[in-house]
């Protein structure tokens, strides 16, 4: 496919920004220069950048246009849900986080050429899995899933929601021991552990995947952290009369972290995502703005009430 050139970015900052993001994944061997006889050839892809929850910025590659032609696969992965489910009374808990889960997992070299971007002139290529990949979820899955098995046969009580892991046992000494077994065996295989977002110390109550984890008194709530940018981002998009699809997006985003906690979660967001259906096209600006209809502002008075 022809690569077609854009104007360069007006906003010094952005701009800056950019290729600090991008000097990041070349430092850590993500991404590669392109073959100069290869430039304008293979699938190339708009790179922004995103401000992470922990601070910093991450390069995020556009991939809407390759993610059109890819088939979805069916696969089955944790829920909140279904890891409160297993946790049993009293469980002490500890939970592990990886930094940039995905970029460990390296993609096979004859398809580097479809996930190329350029900036100020260089042409570089994805060597490794990315986030905004259709199928990135299903395969982070499958890959860990070797490793969990592997654990689970010492045996480790180990859950998994993509690159976040729940470990959990009877006792404080053997929640300990487990948890370094599962730190020693990721790091063996090349993961990095993100120290500061995992929680080592083994309690009772935990925060994760947003919630709070109370097994003594057999209970569950929303983080109050989650909760307070829920309701300011609603009530942000409630008082505006237009609002960029992106930043709607992320609303649904964080309503579907809310499925197994807060009653009736699938009934209040369907208004929501049957709104941002028609906009799902590869070739939808997501920065465009929309305006919106009085029936998602009535049903998003459900999600300022306190009893949330």
């Amino acid at each position: 496919m022809v690569f077609r050139t854009f104007p360069p970015s007006r906003d010094l900052e952005q701009c800056h920004l950019m290729s600090l993001a991008i000097q990041h994944l070349l430092d850590i061997r993500v991404v590669e220069p392109v073959l100069r006889k290869e430039y304008g050839l293979g699938l190339y892809s708009n790179l922004f950048v995103v401000l992470k929850s922990s601070g910093g910025w991450r390069a995020i590659l556009d991939l809407k246009r390759l993610n059109s032609y890819l088939v979805y696969r069916h696969f089955k992965m944790s829920s909140l849900r279904s890891i409160l489910l297993v946790i049993q009374r009293s469980d002490f808990m500890a939970s592990v986080d990886l930094t940039e889960a995905y970029l460990h997992i390296p993609i096979l070299p004859a398809h580097h050429r479809f996930l190329r971007f350029s900036h100020k002139g260089h042409h570089l290529q994805y060597r490794a899995l990315l986030f905004g990949l259709a199928s990135a979820s299903r395969t982070f899955t499958k890959v860990l899933a070797a490793l969990v098995v592997h654990l689970r046969s010492h045996p480790v009580r180990l859950q998994c929601y993509l690159d976040d892991m729940l470990v959990q046992a009877q006792s404080r000494t053997q929640a300990i021991h487990d948890l370094n077994l599962t730190i020693q065996m990721l790091q063996s295989l090349g993961f990095f552990v993100n120290f500061p977002k995992s929680h080592l110390s083994s309690m009772t109550k935990i925060l994760h995947l947003g919630t709070v984890i109370d097994s003594v008194a057999g209970l569950v709530r929303l983080f109050s952290e989650h909760l307070t940018n829920l309701q300011a981002l609603t009530c942000h998009i409630r008082a505006s009369q237009s609002v960029s699809i992106l930043t709607l997006a992320r609303l649904l985003g964080k309503m579907v972290l809310c499925i197994g906690i807060v009653p009736w979660v699938r009934l209040h967001s369907q208004t929501l995502q049957w709104l941002l259906i028609p906009y799902q096209c590869h070739r939808m600006n997501n920065l465009r703005l929309i305006g919106l209809p009085l029936d998602l502002c009535w049903s998003l008075r459900g999600w300022i009430s306190l009893a949330l």
